[in-house]
C-alpha cells in the first residue's frame, strides 16, 4: 500500500487507486487506463469495467468506466495526499520556528509528481468535453484551501485576505513541484528558503506598524 493510502480502510477502490501510482511514475497519465489497472488488481478488463459500471449506476451517474476510473484515483488519492500534506504543513522546527511543508524523501517527492500528473489529467479531460476527474478534483483541491486558509490564520494570527491564500498556495505548490523534479529536484535547503520566505512576509503584515 502506498504511503500516502489509507491502508486501515482497504477497499477496493484503494486497490486500484495503490495500483494506479507506479503506473502513473513509470508511464504517465496513459497508464491510467482499464486495462494494465485491471491486470494489476488481478482482474480481467470485462471485470473491472463491471465494477466502475456498477459504481457509477449506484451513484445515479452517466459516465463512461474510463471516466469512473478517473474519477476514484483523482478522489481516493487526492484525499490521502491532502492528508498528508495538511499533516506537515505548518510543523515545528529544531529552531521552534513554524514552516511551510516540502517533500522531504523519496515517498513525498513521488507523491507531489503523482499529484500533479492527476491534476493535469482531470484538466485535460475537462477541456475534451469530460468534466468527471475535474469535479473530483474540484472537492480536494477546495478542501485543501480552507484547511490551509485556518492554518495559517491560526498561525498568523489574523484574517488572510483572497489573494494572499492564492499567493501562498501557488509558492508553495511551485517550490514542492520544483524540490520533487527527478531530473533536477530544488535543493531542500533552497525550496525550505522561499517557503519560510512566503510565511515570513505574511508575519510580517500582521505586526502593527512602528
Amino acid at each position: 500500500m502506498h504511503p500516502f493510502l489509507c491502508a486501515a480502510r482497504g477497499t477496493f477502490f484503494d486497490e486500484i487507486t495503490d495500483a494506479a501510482v507506479p503506473r502513473l511514475l513509470s508511464v504517465g497519465v496513459a497508464g491510467l487506463s482499464i486495462g494494465p489497472i485491471a491486470a494489476d488488481v488481478d482482474m480481467t478488463r470485462q471485470g473491472l469495467t463491471h465494477h466502475l459500471k456498477q459504481s457509477a449506476r449506484d451513484r445515479r451517474l452517466q459516465q463512461s468506466p474510463q471516466a469512473t476510473l478517473h474519477e476514484i484515483v483523482i478522489g481516493r488519492f487526492g484525499d490521502s495526499w491532502l492528508r498528508h500534506m495538511l499533516a506537515g504543513l505548518l510543523f515545528p522546527g529544531s529552531d521552534g520556528a513554524r514552516h511551510l511543508w516540502v517533500p522531504a524523501d523519496r515517498d513525498e517527492r513521488e507523491g507531489v509528481v503523482v499529484w500533479n500528473l492527476l491534476r493535469a489529467l482531470a484538466w485535460t479531460r475537462e477541456a475534451a468535453g469530460d468534466p468527471v476527474g475535474a469535479r473530483a478534483l474540484a472537492g480536494v483541491l477546495e478542501e485543501q484551501r480552507e484547511e490551509t486558509r485556518r492554518a495559517l490564520e491560526r498561525w498568523v494570527g489574523r484574517w488572510l485576505t483572497d489573494d494572499e491564500l492564492t499567493l501562498t498556495l501557488a509558492v508553495a505548490d511551485g517550490i514542492q513541484l520544483a524540490a520533487s523534479d527527478p531530473m533536477d529536484p530544488l535543493p531542500a535547503d533552497a525550496a525550505r528558503r522561499i517557503l519560510d520566505g512566503q510565511l515570513s512576509a505574511l508575519i510580517r503584515s500582521a505586526e502593527p506598524a512602528s
